[in-house]
């Protein structure tokens, strides 16, 4: 009966059949299951179909069919496309809909449809004519005859097609182009565009290859000085030079929301006998000037957008603002509150110690804030691959996981098979298990046999991992929008980051993350494709997570250091002291890096801790000196960053000025153990 079960569950009776239209072009792809990837250039490793099309991102549409005839979709790529309804999906956002459906971008047109669907068709076809399409734009019309329908149904296709081309690509500076040529059968077409006091041609097309594509000063200086569509026919006639070799030349300009001219749309035609009667007219002219005023028109729309677009930044950045200052005021207060109660000399309702634990907890929950808002505000993230064995790579994270999931009562199970082999940042997707795991944690919290699960395991194309729960489940309308920044905000406390970030961190593996719930619990499950090991990125001369550069094992220096440490903050100053202190460290402060330099040429010491912002000589130059004071026979002391900027950037400039690694402020006792470890026993 078992194996029945199992058999028949591979059983597919119908599949997707995805109808690719691009300009005249038609590809027909039919896909058995799982997710299916459309685009200018996916990954091979995944299943996928090829889309010739600028418009489309490389990797641009994810599909997958649901029960009941509905396809699930997702916009990977750059650029939004729309659905039958009307509605855009941007970047990232994701749907369902009913099949046969349709995704509309650009010059292409993706069909999708069940195969037990037949493809539409007239039963009564023959009773219908067609329009005669075969005009060629080579048929022109000489001058002050009427042009026939024909010619007049292709100027205005012509017009469509450039309309409908996303403005501001190239593809849409060369259909412009093209259309000049087209549209009068001229032998090129030009888009020019000003860049300072400069003419930049932006986009060029010829009716043939040995056609040169230039364009005449003389109907550029003109359009410039009247502002208006220009257009001769200069055969036979003593113009300027750039003209002389001209049957027919055409400029309209091109404007900015100010009226000034900073582009034309520029045709013309040689001379040849082939041409001879054929010059360029009012209609002529004026269907170019139409085409220029599209481009005009882009170019305002664009500039509106845009500012548009900051508005809405600066709206949203309020609004992050605001939640984040709201969740921040109420940990604090508590923190104020708790410490006022220690300064009391009466006796309080609650403990030292709890009232220091609540202090902890209160503080923990800011700083968490604080990290996770800087870790989505930097966007651009810059990963770390590592390949190896999976359960391996995220050991000690797991071990964390357990403490915290166990100090609420929380049973932690994984299961991770010891030979799984798989590709990634182990911090990042460490950070994302911990945001899923805790959310998970929290929403079992209170039941009796509160678990949540952790598993991997290999999947078609790459590794799938999954963290889920048995609890209650989630409502759909939750589910919506949890992915987004504060989607979740308030529920159980939360900030509504940790979900965004986990997305955010697993779009950045190429990777994409799904979820799926019931009353018997969620899933959050990751698939991660496979990397080739070229891509994952050496890790010596790179900072780690903790806070070093190499890549050597820590050798405990078991000794009491001298330790050296340069930081122009009084807080700062006591607090590292104490730490150092509590280590059974000797410390030596100063104030800034001047000192830091002049104190190390009258003393020894065993390492340096550098903060990078100090009045008068900051950490990074007093590193630069440091290391050009000293001889090659010298032991290089090792000298560690203290920042509160953990950015790329920052990193790069530490690693540059010679430094062995970094602590961010304010550095926690376990941290500043390790990293003092890791540098003094290399060195």
């Amino acid at each position: 009966m078992e194996v029945a079960q199992f058999q028949c569950s591979f059983v597919r009776t119908t599949m997707l059949r995805i109808t690719i239209q691009h300009n005249h072009d038609k590809i027909v792809h039919e896909h058995a299951s799982g997710p299916l990837i459309i685009g200018r250039a996916p990954d091979e490793s995944e299943k996928h179909v090829t889309v010739v099309d600028e418009y489309i991102s490389r990797r641009q549409l994810r599909l997958e069919e649901l029960p009941g005839s509905r396809v699930r979709f997702q916009n990977l790529g750059r650029n939004e496309f729309a659905l039958p309804d009307g509605r855009h999906v941007n970047h990232g956002e994701r749907g369902e809909a009913d099949l046969p459906t349709r995704f509309c971008f650009s010059h292409t047109v993706i069909d999708v449809a069940s195969t037990d669907q037949p493809p539409s068709a007239d039963s009564d076809g023959q009773i219908y004519d067609t329009i005669d399409s075969s005009f060629e734009a080579s048929d022109t019309v000489p001058i002050g005859q009427t042009p026939p329908p024909e010619q007049l149904a292709h100027w205005f296709k012509t017009l469509l097609s450039v309309q409908k081309s996303a403005f501001g690509t190239d593809a849409f500076y060369e259909e412009t182009a093209r259309a000049v040529v087209d549209l009068i059968g001229l032998d090129r077409g030009l888009v020019l565009l000003r860049n300072g006091n400069e003419w930049v041609q932006t986009a060029g097309y010829s009716r043939s290859r040995d056609i040169e594509i230039n364009f005449s000063s003389s109907i550029l200086n003109k359009v410039i000085a009247k502002k208006r569509t220009i257009y001769c026919n200069p055969r036979g006639v003593d113009v300027h030079a750039s003209l002389r070799r001209l049957e027919a030349a055409v400029g309209s300009p091109i404007f900015n929301d100010s009226q000034e001219v900073i582009g034309m749309l520029y045709g013309s035609r040689d001379v040849a006998l082939h041409h001879a009667g054929h010059a360029i007219g009012r209609l002529e002219a004026q269907l170019v000037e139409m085409l220029a005023n599209s481009v005009t028109a882009g170019l305002t729309r664009m500039v509106m957008l845009e500012r548009l677009k900051q508005v809405e930044q600066l709206a949203a950045v309020g609004q992050a603002l605001g939640y984040i200052l709201h969740d921040l005021r109420g940990p604090l207060g508590n923190a104020q509150q708790l410490t006022d109660m220690l300064r009391q000399p009466q006796a309080a309702a609650m403990s030292r110690d709890q009232q220091l634990h609540f202090i902890d907890e209160s503080l923990a929950v800011c700083l968490d804030l604080l990290n996770d808002s800087l870790e989505f505000c930097r966007g651009n993230i810059q990963l770390q691959m590592v390949e190896g064995f999976c359960r391996k790579l995220l050991d000690k994270h797991l071990e964390m996981l357990r403490l915290k999931l166990e100090s609420d009562n929380v049973q932690l199970v994984v299961d991770i098979p010891d030979s799984l082999i798989a590709v990634f940042d182990p911090a990042r997707l460490a950070r994302v298990i911990f945001n899923l795991a805790k959310n998970a944690g929290e929403a079992v919290r209170g039941q009796a046999d509160a678990t949540v699960t952790i598993a991997a395991n290999a999947a078609d194309g790459g590794t799938s991992l999954s963290v889920s729960d048995n609890g209650p489940g989630m409502p759909p309308e939750a589910m919506a929008k949890l992915f987004q920044p504060f989607g979740t905000h308030g529920k159980r406390g939360g900030t509504g980051f940790g979900l965004a970030i986990a997305k955010q961190l697993v779009d950045a593996h190429q990777g994409n993350i799904d979820v799926t719930s019931n009353p018997e619990g969620t899933t959050f499950t990751i698939f991660l494709p496979h990397r080739p090991s070229s891509v994952a990125a050496p890790l010596t001369g790179q900072f780690e997570s903790k806070g070093t550069f190499e890549n050597e094992a820590s050798v405990a220096p078991q000794r009491r250091l001298s330790i050296l440490v340069a930081e122009d903050g009084l807080v700062n100053q006591a607090l590292i002291t104490g730490l150092l202190h509590e280590l059974g460290h000797a410390v030596t402060v100063v104030a800034d890096g001047q000192l830091a330099v002049e104190t190390l040429q009258s003393q020894s010491f065993d390492l340096v801790l550098m903060d990078l912002e100090m009045p008068v000589m900051d950490g990074l130059e007093a590193a630069q000196k440091i290391r050009e004071s000293q001889t090659p026979e010298e032991p290089r002391i090792p000298i560690v960053a203290l920042t509160a900027h953990e950015t790329p950037e920052s990193r790069e400039a530490c690693l540059a000025a010679s430094m062995n690694g970094y602590l961010v402020k304010p550095p926690r006792l376990d941290d500043l153990y390790a990293v003092i470890n890791e540098v003094v026993g290399r060195s």
